[in-house]
């Protein structure tokens, strides 16, 4: 992975990366209030067509709360419905903001649990160094310990534990690479009273007193980014890469060569939060990258660079000089260099000897240790490529360029990162990969040193292990930790890997599928005969990885019976479905005819024409009204083209009632929805207007339609009706 490093090409990368993020941090909905349900309208207006219809006291979520001015209702609010932008009235519905609004794709939060504490996790089947490797758990993973094995093994001393992750599978993890709560968390009143006068939030608080203890020279200072943690979230989303085949930690969205993704705002999310790192292994994250002549030493360096090429005098001695010259830790550019491949001494970038060219000419004999400006380009498709064409100076105009030797690409590359990010506000690694800052020098979420997501923890392991090494621990550090406005209370994981599906298809009671069946609708009335003391409930799932509960024989013996159905998706998110059974009189015995039912039924039926029903009903509504007379009677609504009704009735529908062995289908003709779109408006104005004046001649159910007043004529009369209707006056039956 390279890491683009020119504020100003960073701008390329973006957009050409930037995904639009759904913000469900504050989810608004609302509650439709009204027992005829709502329409959703494609516009701010009755006039509109209806994109459907949310029945009453079921939810719909607003893309804003400000009212928009329209016809037919004192105000309209803007929604989101089946992955389109409509209109519902807001005297309809009750609103309600979900302030934190947790586990709906946006981002993860629960408990703190038991975490990975390290970039890559490996995850092994057995007890062994040298057993299979299942799986590799990002940083801050979260796991369930199923047992511990106080075993030591070979490059494991501490022993094991049998963890599982990603809901149901299991394998075996060091001790060492999973953090406990209790473990890095501790209690002292004196040092919380400290932490808290200094207004770090109370879940910060447990980490730190725990690493106080073990490190009392450790100064822990809040650094307020005057950021909503959400809007950093926004802001971030599609800047971002990982590698990674995980669905739910990448998006759609193109990334860097060498498998780099995209990630997704709930992968992105749990890196963001500064409690994630505040332990002893990830805080350096949060450490002050300024030069220090006390402990920046080139013993310390060495450390870094033991075993490479790079321990040699020479290479300690450009670190050094460039971390003094330029006020920036020496150890910071050789984790870097680290981080980047540079202690590899044939990596194309280090090497001097790359056979590569841009725009035709040859970049031999070229460093570019820090990998400057190395990403792919529309030139290219090499980051190393294009970072190595910086480096001659054929493109983006670096000091000091051509970095035709590797003191050079040292020196200049380190100037650079000291100019451009730690003494301009961004002298942390977090707020290098996430520049946040209240008052840096360049604007938010620009100007970003790396794309790998991952980069500053992977780099704060090499500092934490050169302290260590060189016994540096418990000198005196101080540490930045962002502080964010409207931070979730809980710890933020990443997204649950698995089928996120937890919905129905359909629901069948006695082998018959109730009315109006949708997914997204979660209650239900569904008629049966007064007799039936049990009736047995299946259904279709929409996915064959979800659990369903709550079907089966069920007892009926009152007069009304609440069903419960709940669907399980494989990542344990809920559904529920609740199905009202009611009781009526006629007997499964004794069905009546499809005339006795129409006779009953609250319509009119004239030359096989059914009227009298009220625009905007929806096929449910008219079946339930069937069922609710003979609940045995099967109903089935189509349109004229034989494709199964679901949103609101239009002329032109048919209905087909099967009761007591026989069959009937019959037209729906609405009165005043003259062209059969389901509504009433000017086109059905001057569509009778044309037919009185005799440019047009309606005809069968389109006719029907037309005689709003029942009168057997198409004339003025009915022409005055649809206009009355149009502007409010009455309503058409």
């Amino acid at each position: 992975m390279k890491k683009v490093i020119n504020y100003i090409l960073i701008f390329a990368i973006i957009f050409s990366y930037f995904i639009y993020p759904y913000n469900a941090y504050a989810t608004i909905t609302a509650t439709v209030v009204d027992k005829d349900g709502a329409n959703i309208r494609k516009g701010a207006g009755t006039n509109y067509a209806s994109l459907g219809v949310v029945n009453y006291k079921q939810e719909v979520t607003l893309l804003s709360t400000t009212k928009t001015k329209g016809t037919g209702c004192d105000g309209w609010y803007q929604v989101s419905y089946k992955n389109q932008t409509g209109y519902i009235c807001s005297e309809l519905v009750s609103v309600k903001e979900n302030v934190q609004n947790t586990k709906k794709g946006y981002y993860t939060s629960d408990s703190f649990g038991a975490r990975v504490n390290e970039n890559y996790a490996n995850v092994r089947s057995s007890t062994s160094m040298s057993a299979t490797v299942l799986d590799k758990l990002y940083l801050g993973t979260k796991v369930n310990i199923l047992e511990t094995i106080n075993k030591s093994t070979s490059n494991c001393s501490e022993g094991w534990y049998k963890i599982a992750y990603y809901n149901s599978k299991t394998g075996y993890v060091c001790k060492r690479l999973i953090d406990k709560y209790e473990d890095v968390t501790a209690k002292d009143a004196e040092y919380e009273k400290t932490l808290k006068d200094l207004k770090f939030p109370d879940s910060y608080i447990p980490f730190l007193v725990a690493m106080h203890k073990k490190h009392p020279t450790w100064t822990f200072k809040p650094d307020f980014t005057n950021k909503d943690f959400a809007t950093a979230v926004d802001k971030e989303t599609g800047k971002n890469l990982i590698q990674s085949t995980i669905d739910a930690y990448i998006t759609s969205g193109k990334g860097e060569a060498g498998g780099w993704k995209v990630a997704s705002s709930g992968f992105l999310a749990m890196l963001l939060d500064p409690r994630n790192y505040l332990n002893e292994t990830n805080i350096w994250v949060f450490e002050d990258l300024s030069f220090d002549e006390e402990h920046h030493t080139k013993e310390t360096i060495k450390s870094v660079f033991k075993g490479t090429y790079l321990e040699a005098d020479e290479y300690l001695t450009y670190f050094y000089d460039a971390g003094k010259k330029y006020n920036i830790s020496p150890i910071h550019l050789a984790s870097r260099v680290k981080q980047e491949g540079g202690t590899n001494e044939n990596y194309e970038a280090v090497s001097g000897k790359s056979t590569a060219k841009y725009n035709n000419e040859s970049l031999s004999g070229y460093y570019n240790y820090y990998n400057i400006g190395a990403y792919a380009d529309n030139v290219t498709e090499s980051p190393v490529t294009r970072g190595l064409a910086v480096a001659k100076g054929i493109i983006d105009g670096q000091e000091g360029t051509p970095w035709d030797t590797r003191e050079k690409a040292i020196k200049y590359g380190a100037k650079f990162l000291a100019d451009g990010y730690i003494n301009n506000g961004q002298n942390t690694l977090y707020y290098q990969k996430f520049n946040t800052k209240n008052g840096a020098h360049f604007p938010s979420y620009t100007h970003q040193y790396m794309t790998n997501v991952l980069a500053p923890s992977s780099e704060s392991l090499s500092v934490k292990q050169t302290y260590i090494d060189n016994n540096l621990m418990d000198i005196s550090y101080t540490f930045a930790i962002p502080v964010y406005n409207n931070m979730p209370t809980e710890y933020l994981t990443y997204p649950p890997i698995g089928d996120t599906t937890n919905t129905l298809n359909s629901i069948k009671v006695d082998n018959k599928e109730i009315n109006g069946f949708d997914k997204d609708v979660l209650e239900y009335t569904h008629y049966i005969p007064m007799d039936k003391e049990e009736v047995e409930i299946t259904v279709d799932k929409t996915s064959s990885k979800s659990t369903v509960t709550g079907i089966g024989k069920i007892k009926t013996s009152s007069k009304e019976t609440k069903v419960t159905i709940t669907v399980t998706s494989e990542i344990l998110e809920t559904k529920t479905y609740t199905l009202t059974l009611i009781k009526e009189q006629t007997t499964s015995t004794k069905a009546l005819s499809v005339d006795e039912i129409i006779d009953k039924l609250d319509v009119k039926l004239s030359d096989n024409y059914l009227t009298s029903i009220a625009i905007s009903t929806l096929p449910a509504t008219i079946a339930n009204d069937i069922n609710k007379i003979e609940p045995t009677a099967k109903v089935t609504i189509t349109d004229k083209n034989n494709k199964q009704k679901t949103t609101q009735l239009a002329t032109g529908d048919i209905i087909e009632i099967t009761s007591n062995n026989e069959t009937k289908k019959y037209t729906i003709s609405i009165k005043g929805d003259i062209n059969g779109d389901g509504i009433i408006n000017s086109q059905d104005f001057l569509r009778i207007q044309k037919h009185i004046l005799g440019y047009i001649k309606l005809a069968n159910e389109y006719k029907a339609s037309a005689d709003v007043n029942y009168d057997n004529n198409i004339n003025s009369q009915d022409f005055l009706r649809i206009q009355k209707h149009i502007l409010g006056y009455i309503k058409i039956k």
